[in-house]
């Protein structure tokens, strides 16, 4: 048993309006290709105009955002630097006052060094490569030769 497939008639009149004119008549391939060229082209420009605004408007949400943090950390840090000199002032009572800030200068640089050198070094369960993965290296590197 055979099946035939029917397929619809199409009506013109429901064609988009870029390919039929308003007598209903085709147009020729060139008019069509030409404003499909043109209308990619307008959309082009209009995509990379909305991509700038948008990047713009990130752009100054971002400064808006980080403006707060940057002034609230400016006042802080001149708060720390009161803090600081309110200690050197304490120890200058019992001793000169170089002597006073060189000790507070030591003790602080030596709070900043450590956390420095903590942050920066690696890891120790990272330095050595595990033994399953040595073996794995060694029948690699054997399988290659």
């Amino acid at each position: 048993m055979t099946q035939s497939i029917v397929y619809p008639e199409r009506d013109k009149s429901s064609a988009p309006a870029a390919i039929g004119n308003a007598s209903g008549v085709d147009r020729p391939i060139a008019d069509i290709l030409k404003d499909l060229f043109e209308h990619a082209q307008v959309l082009a420009k209009q995509e990379l105009q909305l991509a700038g605004a948008e990047l713009d408007e990130k752009i100054n949400k971002a400064k808006t955002d980080l403006t707060a943090p940057i002034l609230g950390g400016a006042v802080l840090y001149a708060g720390l630097l009161s803090i600081v000199a309110a200690l050197v002032l304490l120890l200058a009572q019992a001793m000169p006052g170089w002597l006073a800030a060189l000790i507070v200068g030591g003790v602080i640089g030596g709070i900043g060094f450590a956390l420095i050198k903590r942050a920066s070094a690696p890891d120790a369960k990272f330095r050595r490569v595990p033994p399953n993965v040595q073996s794995d290296i060694q029948t690699f590197k054997e399988a290659i030769k």
